[in-house]
């Protein structure tokens, strides 16, 4: 009996000890790599771009732990067929972040090559509205565009360059816990737009940011 009850006070102990340990480990995150492939993005037409893009998210991709995922996705027109199609993988010990950031790199440099359609709109609120990120678990979000939403969302495209309005106004914290980068903002296929409308940008997006409790982030001097 002896035996039996010193069994079961070290598997209890064991339980007690596994469940403690279990609360400090963080739930797994995702990495979620939005890429705009409207015809404004040098991102669909510029080899150097693309690759650059391409080394920004890997190095994002090296600091996910056994356990997280990366979910990329491509987006521009809702008609079309890559619309939101996505890419995703798993860290695990056999399968490393960097084995799966340097797959990721040549995927995103592989966006210049004119093997997806360059779309013609540029659904950014669809992107960030529609796709399953979990903030509670404190999911990141990298969005690679020039920031120019260009969709039915918007009754005005001019006063978000111009005036740094015209975004509608978020569901209040449906981004809460969640951190955003738009990689590029500012930077179009005719090169970097002025200053002025950069800061009109930044501004709109921060608004739109703020209301939906995204610690955001924009990332403008890009050559």
């Amino acid at each position: 009996m002896r035996t039996v009850s010193l069994i079961l006070s070290t598997i209890l102990a064991c339980s007690l000890a596994c469940a403690a340990m279990a609360k400090d480990i963080p739930p797994p995150k995702t990495l979620h790599a939005g890429f705009d492939l409207s015809s404004s993005n040098p991102l669909v037409e510029s080899k150097p771009y693309a690759m650059q893009a391409g080394e920004y998210v890997r190095k994002e991709i090296t600091k996910l732990v056994p356990g997280d995922r990366l979910h990329m996705n491509m987006f521009g027109s809702l008609e079309l067929e890559n619309s939101l199609k996505s890419f995703n993988a798993q860290v695990t010990r056999r399968v490393k972040a960097e084995a799966i950031g340097n797959s990721a790199k040549r995927l995103i440099a592989s966006l210049a090559d004119g093997s997806f359609e360059t779309q013609n709109e540029t659904n950014i609120l669809f992107y960030l509205e529609f796709t399953d990120f979990n903030c509670d678990a404190g999911d990141r979000i990298i969005v690679v565009t020039d920031g120019i939403e260009f969709s039915s969302d918007i009754n005005d495209p001019k006063a978000l360059l111009e005036k740094g309005t015209g975004l509608p106004e978020p569901d209040a914290g449906y981004l809460e816990g969640c951190s955003v980068v738009f990689y590029g903002l500012g930077k179009t296929d005719k090169g970097s737009l002025p200053l002025s409308y950069v800061k009109n940008l930044n501004k709109a997006w921060k608004a739109y940011f703020k209301v939906a409790g995204a610690d955001f982030k924009a990332i403008v001097n890009v050559n």
